[in-house]
């Protein structure tokens, strides 16, 4: 059975505007959105977009349903830190190539340490974790959690 609390934790390992591939390539580059490439990166970054808005209003829900359960699942999901897909990017040769693609997109500003601060202050605002009410000891505890990790 899938508790509330394991369908939160599953959800948030999304995160509001996930490095993707076109959010990596389009800022300030030459790509032509009429071009094939161009075309299939829109279509990908409007399927990211989707993701997003859905996932943020699923977990919405879940903290209408069940606040206690989510804001556990929630501070259970940022103590385990939210891995990147792209860990697992290979190309058959350099064993750390998310690690230098990381470095790039870190010097170059295109996605930084910043952008997931901001993202889980987004979260935290929209969700408003910081009002929740009648939570458990440990509720509070993982409230006071999550709500420190945005203002830090």
């Amino acid at each position: 059975m899938i508790t509330i609390p394991t369908l939160a934790s599953s959800i948030l390992h999304f995160k509001k505007g996930q490095p993707s591939y076109p959010m990596v390539v389009l800022p300030g580059s030459p790509i032509n959105m009429g071009t094939r490439a161009g075309s299939n990166i829109g279509i990908i970054a409007s399927d990211e977009k989707r993701h997003e808005t859905a996932y943020t209003k699923i977990v919405e829900k879940l903290f209408e349903i069940d606040p206690n359960g989510t804001v556990l699942a929630f501070a259970d999901r940022m103590t385990k830190k939210i891995p990147m897909p792209g860990l697992l990017m290979y190309d058959g040769c350099d064993e750390n190539l998310f690690g230098h693609f990381s470095a790039v997109a870190q010097r170059l500003g295109v996605y930084t340490a910043k952008e997931y601060v901001d993202n889980l202050e987004f979260f935290v605002k929209r969700w408003n974790v910081e009002k929740l009410t009648g939570l458990s000891s440990e509720g509070r505890k993982a409230q006071d959690y999550v709500c420190g990790l945005a203002q830090d």
